[in-house]
């Protein structure tokens, strides 16, 4: 029976034991986030559980010993000597809140809905009023609709910090 399983890696090696993983076909769950960082670092990834991810398998069908001696692999979370099986709601529940946060904008930036009417600030389009149109990239960046010439309407992307509520 596929149960979900916590293995853990290696220090700062959670990426090598994915990849050794998804290699031979195992379904994982890394979950990630992007930190915000200084417009001088790199966008990278970080592992919401450093050290660990969850795996599906049934160790029916797939000896626990393939998986404790991968690269970066320092095994497979036991109690008492058995594998310790995460609740598939909970693994639900993590993939909805890790989504929803992918998604959300960050705690600065107001909340908009599509259809909301919006003002851009920024160096060629300041004050040029828009339609939210939703949030793209985890928050950062948003897509936004802009009427032009002859009432035609285009999407332009922004970093989200470039909007702003149009006040009736």
């Amino acid at each position: 029976m596929f149960r979900w399983y916590v293995m853990q890696s290696k220090p700062r090696k959670e990426y090598l034991l994915w990849n050794q993983l998804t290699q031979r076909r195992v379904e994982t769950f890394f979950p990630r986030f992007s930190p915000n960082q200084s417009k001088n670092q790199t966008n990278s990834k970080v592992p919401y559980f450093p050290g660990y991810l969850f795996i599906h398998v049934d160790f029916d069908l797939l000896d626990q010993s393939a998986l404790q001696w991968l690269p970066g692999s320092v095994g497979i979370v036991k109690f008492g000597g058995e594998p310790g099986i995460v609740p598939e709601e909970l693994i639900r529940n993590l993939e909805a809140h890790i989504h929803k946060e992918s998604i959300s904008p960050d705690q600065d930036t107001p909340q908009f809905q599509s259809g909301d009417p919006v003002l851009v600030q920024n160096s060629y389009l300041n004050g040029y009023p828009a339609i939210f149109d939703s949030y793209l990239s985890g928050g950062a960046r948003v897509r936004v609709l802009l009427t032009l010439m002859q009432n035609e309407q285009r999407k332009i992307e922004l970093p989200a910090e470039q909007i702003y509520r149009k006040l009736d």
